[in-house]
């Protein structure tokens, strides 16, 4: 049985990924049906990050403030959840659907920049989408 230690020190240097060199480590040993069982397990901690994920966001929306303007007024609702939405899917790392992009490359560069935002998704908006409120240069 050859080590992992020893099939990184034999291919590591031929540029072979890290997953590349980890299934060799299971072929090259056969242990390829331990290999498979470990899948449940991957799958379950891949399954447990987005229900992580997904926690802090209902916390977060639980606990946020309303978006208002920059006079501290209160936007139509439809706005506030189209808010809440561009929040939601910066929070999940997620791109923006289309009607949602859409929305906001044609009314938030209308806008003053809001006197409560979530200010890490509007850093988002700008840098992935180029996004900006009226008067942010």
């Amino acid at each position: 049985m050859r080590s992992l230690k020893e099939i990184l020190e034999n291919y590591g240097p031929f540029g072979m990924s890290d997953f590349e060199i980890i299934k060799t480590y299971f072929v090259e040993n056969n242990l390829e049906s331990e290999a498979l069982f470990m899948i449940p397990e991957l799958a379950k901690a891949q399954t447990d990050k987005i229900q992580k994920k997904w926690d802090y966001i209902r916390t977060w929306f639980l606990n946020t403030a309303n978006p208002c303007d920059h006079n501290g007024n209160r936007f139509d609702r439809e706005t506030e959840d189209k808010f809440k939405r561009i929040f939601a899917f910066h929070l999940c790392d997620e791109p923006l659907d289309d009607n949602l992009l859409n929305w906001a490359k044609e009314v938030i560069p209308k806008m003053e920049m809001p006197r409560i935002f979530f200010v890490p998704a509007y850093e988002w908006l700008k840098s992935k989408y180029g996004i900006k409120f009226k008067g942010d240069k």
